[in-house]
């Protein structure tokens, strides 16, 4: 049987797979024992400090990415305090890890939302420039692709508001960061942004109301339709 569908009889091989997973340097083989904690859940408790203490130390941006994944399927008390130290993370792709497991924890995230919003006033930290020009290199000029996708709304910040959109009303504390990015100079977040503030509800009127005077016109539209949606519900 994979250890991973154990369930409690797999408490004895906790601690050893951890050693396991310090120690040995095949790739397969960490991301096995990752995904294995993960699928145990709760029956892996204890293993929560480990993996975190494992994700500062790992090297390897796909392994960081799988460590973050699995740690929000393991309800250990700091768990949300530890995914959202990948926020910090230097790979783009594991800061984007990090947001989607904010995102599988629930309420949990409240409790980081500081780090949350503090990435969200970083334009940099959703920057894909980085990760496109690799992926691009040869086929547009570096920038290119870039420029074009954030512009269209593709900015790893959108992670973030995915956050806060799952979290609603209780996402309220975020309503003054949110109303300084319907200021973003991307088309395509700003209207990201209307989005989370409408999901977060009645809260956010009056910054609503007053994206009715938006230089943005799609902003000015989409916040009058918003607007008008809530009064004919009430």
């Amino acid at each position: 049987m994979a250890i991973g569908k154990m369930g409690a009889a797999a408490k004895p091989f906790l601690k050893p797979l951890l050693q396991e997973l310090g120690s040995n340097s095949n790739f397969s083989t960490r991301e096995y024992i990752t995904n294995a904690l993960g699928e145990l859940g709760v029956h892996a408790v204890s293993t929560g400090p480990g993996l975190f203490q494992h994700y500062q130390r790992e090297k390897v941006a796909q392994t960081r990415r799988t460590l973050l994944g699995n740690l929000a399927k393991i309800p250990w008390e700091g768990r949300a305090k530890a995914i959202a130290a990948g926020l910090k993370d230097g790979d783009g792709y594991v800061r984007e890890a990090a947001s989607n497991a904010l995102g599988e924890i629930g309420d949990e995230a409240l409790d980081v939302m500081h780090s949350i919003l503090r990435a969200l006033q970083n334009p940099k930290w959703g920057d894909v420039q980085k990760s496109l020009d690799e992926s691009f290199k040869g086929i547009y000029n570096p920038g290119e692709m870039g420029d074009y996708l954030t512009n269209a709304g593709i900015d790893r910040r959108q992670f973030l508001l995915l956050v806060l959109d799952n979290l609603g009303p209780k996402a309220e504390e975020a309503i003054p960061v949110l109303a300084e990015l319907l200021n973003d100079k991307h088309e395509g977040f700003r209207n990201s942004v209307l989005e989370t503030l409408a999901k977060i509800g009645p809260a956010a009127r009056p910054v609503i109301t007053k994206a009715l005077k938006s230089r943005d016109a799609g902003i000015r539209v989409s916040a009058r339709a918003i607007l008008d949606e809530w009064d004919e519900a009430d």
